[in-house]
């Protein structure tokens, strides 16, 4: 039976209400009894004439469907957008219940054809439950994973980290106010722990009128209703430590795991894009578009003189503490979640200080700035031993107000143009609405532009990864992080990973003495089995060695620093310097003694097996010790992802160091060469360690057997095919079954 048509309301509140399903009509919708009959044999056989066997199968289907959605999105997605994914859908159930409950208070009764709300979250509730069990070979070895890798836990300080602060939520009008200029970083975004990278909540001028207008002139109708409610949540939880309650709310399930509160805004635009279509699809005749569109200018006129005056009172270089400077700093100290770090007043200053930053002059230089000095201007001296202009924001301020202010200006007036021309017209064209949307959005991808390369492997493009390629497997330090695995070399430095060597970081931090700092370098970079040193090169050459490999490597160049940075800094040439490690002081392994001084080797016992925060606390243990202790190499005979062998020879009882984070799951078998095999326990924190009992030559054999991952893949197994069975059973047709023709099916 082909369905109703949609009513002929315009842009009222009644469009399409009949194509809801009856949970969701007003009481106006339903004119009599005999018209209620007549569209229960239009539509087929309600859910009040099938039995309780198949309402129950359907509610059975549909949360198993549910749950297999959920599950693939935590097996192959992102986990912080499936936590998002988990949270919204409970929200919409709970939201969708307690609109259930009202219309039956309103009506005093809950139809038969309605699902009691109770049951409603405990089958959402069953779904999302049953979908972390079918992700067991996921969620246990990532949980192990989290716990190892961030020891010293999560607390409000990493927590609050990346939130979508009150000041930056004018991007939904202004998407390009502090983001265009690098000049902003460390006065906008760096005291507030966020980024601008993660705070971009633009969803397009036309799109937002379209939501706005949506979520009043349509708010008598449920759906909307629960979507303005999650669009409230999700905009709410995206401020993060800006919200009153945050405390609280880390310390739930989930909300005690992810970092960065902004990107709740994901979810914040799915709802305000479903808000504006539902304004797309009940508008009719342009007069509505044209006073949404009227409200729309009025409002971005006045945030936009608002935030402009502001920018230039706090810009413009004053003398003393005037009025503006002290509501700022008053302002700020209300707001502020981190008492005690950054001041106004220090803020304020920073906004007149230039700017050296590496990260800012080649912003800059990829914005078209010039930023090498010519004889006679002011120069400060950067990061490229060269001079450069001195850039400060106050000095900036005309530009700023052009880069950031002119584009959306100019998307406003191409709306208020397009409003002209609709004002000749009766009925909207939705495909010009659609296609301005899609400008809107399209033009905003400036703000993250993207470089374009050849289509060929980049290790063909660049010689350094090309040169790196001809000794696979071997580590290398480079502070471009992941960078080295493109060649097939292992980063010692990788981003966020946990198979890192010893941190020798904190022991190269800890050299105060330039004098000796080469040799420790050195050292410390053979004690963590480091083969190549990767170095960008400065214009001048400055600090190389002659034995460093100098290599000239514009594509690398390119990703590393941008295209701009040639053309403003002429003398920038995009050479490095590949420095190799001593061979014979590299190894995996290092053997420590303990007859040399007990106090000392239980301190590096401690050390190298406590968690890796705590491995190095400041200058409590003096790291020479380490260093000193280390100093016979165990020989390296094979290495695989899941095995290792070493052979040494201990001249005295102590222990194997080795050079990698140590990690549940590791069993050691040691066998002396004049005896038989004995099983060794293996250190779970800091480095792998394992205990040598007497003087003598052994071969070490590692092997790694992950206990979670086997246990997540025998809970997602069973789960697995107890999940088929019960799909099957729910869409299997019972015996004698009247077929149901095109019956609405039954909700969670």
């Amino acid at each position: 039976t082909p369905p109703p048509p949609p009513c002929q309301g315009g842009d009222k509140g009644g469009y399409q209400k009949n194509v809801e399903g009856p949970a969701s009509q007003d009481q106006n919708s339903v004119k009599s009894p005999e018209s209620r009959g007549q569209r229960r044999e239009e539509d087929g056989p309600s859910l009040s004439h099938i039995n309780p066997q198949d309402g129950m199968r359907r509610r059975v289907g549909a949360a198993l469907g549910l749950a297999g959605v959920l599950a693939v999105q935590m097996l192959a997605g992102h986990f912080q957008i499936a936590f998002y994914t988990q949270v919204v859908v409970l929200l919409l159930g709970l939201v969708a219940a307690l609109q259930v409950v009202s219309r039956a208070r309103r009506r005093r009764s809950i139809g038969s054809r309605s699902t009691p709300p109770r049951s409603s979250l405990l089958w959402l509730c069953l779904a999302v439950a049953a979908a972390f069990v079918l992700a067991a070979v996921q969620i246990l070895p990532s949980y192990e994973l989290v716990r190892i890798a961030l020891p010293e836990g999560r607390d409000f300080e990493y927590l609050s980290g990346f939130a979508n602060t009150p000041l930056h939520l004018v991007s939904y009008l202004l998407p390009t106010l502090f983001h265009v200029n690098p000049l902003w970083r460390p006065v906008a975004w760096d005291p507030f722990h966020t980024s601008p990278e993660e705070c971009f909540s633009y969803v397009g001028l036309l799109p937002l009128c379209l939501a706005v207008a949506a979520a009043w002139r349509w708010r008598r109708e449920p759906r909307v209703r629960l979507w303005v409610f999650v669009t409230a949540v999700t905009l709410v939880l995206s401020m993060g430590p800006y919200v009153p309650g945050f405390r609280l709310l880390i310390m739930l399930p989930g909300f005690d795991a992810f970092r960065a509160p902004a990107r709740w805004t994901v979810a914040t635009a799915l709802f305000l894009g479903l808000l504006a279509g539902r304004a797309l699809d009940g508008m009719r005749a342009t007069d509505r578009l044209r006073i949404w569109l009227r409200a729309l200018m009025a409002a971005f006129v006045l945030v936009s003189a608002l935030h402009a005056a502001g920018m230039l009172l706090l810009l413009h270089p004053v003398k003393g503490r005037g009025p503006t400077e002290a509501l700022f700093n008053s302002t700020w100290s209300l707001a502020w979640p981190w008492p005690g770090e950054t001041s106004g007043e220090n803020l304020n200053h920073g906004m007149g200080a230039p700017q050296t930053d590496l990260r800012a002059i080649t912003g800059l230089a990829n914005l078209g700035y010039r930023v090498e000095s010519r004889p006679g201007e002011p120069a400060e001296m950067g990061p490229f031993q060269v001079p450069l202009r001195r850039f400060t924001l106050r000095d900036e301020r005309g530009h700023l107000l052009l880069q950031e202010f002119a584009p959306p200006a100019l998307m406003m007036a191409a709306l208020w143009v397009t409003l002209d021309l609709l004002e000749r017209r009766r009925r909207v064209s939705k495909i010009l609405l659609v296609s301005l949307a899609a400008l809107d959005l399209g033009a905003a991808t400036w703000l993250r532009p993207i470089d374009w390369m050849p289509m060929r492997s980049l290790v063909e493009q660049s010689p350094v990864l090309k040169r790196l390629q001809q000794e696979p497997g071997q580590r290398v330090l480079d502070q471009h992080q992941n960078l080295a695995m493109l060649s097939g070399a292992a980063p010692a430095q990788s981003y966020r990973t946990v198979d890192i060597p010893i941190p020798f970081r904190y022991l190269l931090n800890d050299v105060r003495e330039p004098g000796i700092q080469r040799d420790w370098n050195e050292r410390v970079l053979g004690q963590c089995d480091l083969a190549w040193v990767l170095i960008d090169e400065d214009p001048t050459g400055a600090a190389a060695r002659p034995e460093d490999e100098r290599i000239l490597d514009s594509a690398l160049g390119r990703i590393v620093f941008g295209p701009g940075l040639a053309r403003g800094l002429p003398r920038f040439v995009p050479r490095f310097r590949l420095r190799r490690v001593q061979a014979d002081r590299t190894a995996r392994g290092w053997l420590a003694r303990s007859d040399a001084d007990a106090f000392e080797f239980e301190q590096l016992i401690a050390i190298a097996t406590s968690p890796a925060r705590a491995r190095f606390p400041s200058s409590r243990y003096p790291l020479s010790m380490l260093l000193n202790k280390l100093s016979e190499a165990a020989r390296l005979v094979q290495s695989e992802p899941e095995s290792e062998v070493l052979e040494f020879e201990a001249h005295a009882p102590g222990a194997l160091v080795l050079s990698e984070l140590g990690y549940p799951g590791w069993t050691g078998k040691l066998t002396p060469r004049d005896g038989q095999p004995i099983d060794v326990r293996v250190s779970e924190n800091g480095c792998r360690v394992v205990m040598i009992p007497r003087a003598g030559a052994y071969r070490l054999e590692l092997a790694f057997r992950s206990r979670s991952y086997e246990t997540g893949r025998l809970v997602s197994a069973f789960a697995l095919a107890m999940w088929a069975i019960a799909l099957i059973f729910s869409v299997w047709p019972a015996r004698g079954r009247l077929a149901l023709g095109t019956g609405r099916g039954a909700r969670l």
